[in-house]
């Protein structure tokens, strides 16, 4: 599942790099204040796709309590299921915000590295030149 979001960024980046950007940040989260933009175009594009739902993860819950036709309760099933995808890219969204924040106020790359080697957003510091 990261590595859909991570796929996301990378298309938005090239979207929204310019010739004004460093060649390497069309490709890698080199500038700070483009990568810092293309997370938020990133964040915005999940929460309007979350919030186009017209129901949320609870009151879909509710309504599994209820007797619905069998294609009903998996169609609910099925849309809790992406409403937590939706929301575990927000939340690895607004990670990597922090993370790319700490980079911008000029916290060594290292100790990120250290900090977060381990952790999902693996795959988003190895780009990281």
């Amino acid at each position: 599942m990261v590595r859909l979001i991570v796929d996301l960024i990378r298309v938005i980046r090239c979207l929204l790099w310019t010739p004004n950007s460093p060649p390497a940040a069309f490709s890698k989260p080199v500038d700070w204040k483009l990568e810092l933009t293309v997370l938020h175009k990133a964040k915005s594009l999940v929460e309007a796709e979350l919030n186009g739902f017209a129901t949320s993860i609870a009151e879909d819950e509710e309504l599994l309590g209820l007797k619905l036709p069998l294609r009903t309760r998996f169609a609910v099933l099925y849309r809790i299921n992406v409403k937590e995808a939706l929301s575990v890219h927000l939340q690895f969204l607004e990670r990597l915000t922090a993370l790319v924040l700490q980079l911008q106020e000029g916290v060594p790359f290292e100790e990120l590295r250290s900090n977060y080697g381990e952790s999902p957003l693996a795959p988003y510091i190895a780009e990281i030149v």
